[in-house]
């Protein structure tokens, strides 16, 4: 694989790891009316914790992950649509931080398979 299909591999990972958070979301922003049924609101509560940002221990967690993968780090902030790690909401911590190890790996994978390659080549 060359870089560029690697990189649309992680474009398409990211694109349905958000796709898979919104549909979250929007799930638990739907609310059932019962007329006769007393029911407790909580479209505010629900609200106020989607727009919590990540702590400093998940952003430190975050940034290490990230380290020397650029492209991985530039499209995890633009599938998510922000400028900074800061700026993730808390409740996509978790999906987006497995979702970087697992690009990781495979773009390891990836480089071990090179590296094999080139050394079959060279005998």
């Amino acid at each position: 694989m060359n870089k560029k299909e690697i990189l649309s591999q992680i474009n398409q990972l990211l694109t349905e790891l958000i796709e898979d958070e919104q549909k979250s979301t929007e799930t638990n922003d739907m609310s059932v009316d019962n007329t006769n049924t007393p029911t407790l609101d909580t479209s505010v509560n629900i609200k106020a914790i989607s727009n919590e940002l990540v702590t400093s221990h998940q952003l430190e967690e975050l940034e290490y992950e990230l380290h020397n993968h650029p492209e991985i780090y530039t499209s995890v902030l633009k599938r998510l649509g922000i400028n900074s790690l800061r700026d993730m909401e808390k409740s996509r911590y978790r999906t987006t931080i497995n979702e970087i190890r697992r690009l990781k790996l495979l773009s390891k994978g990836i480089c071990i398979c090179r590296l094999r390659e080139e050394a079959n080549q060279q005998n």
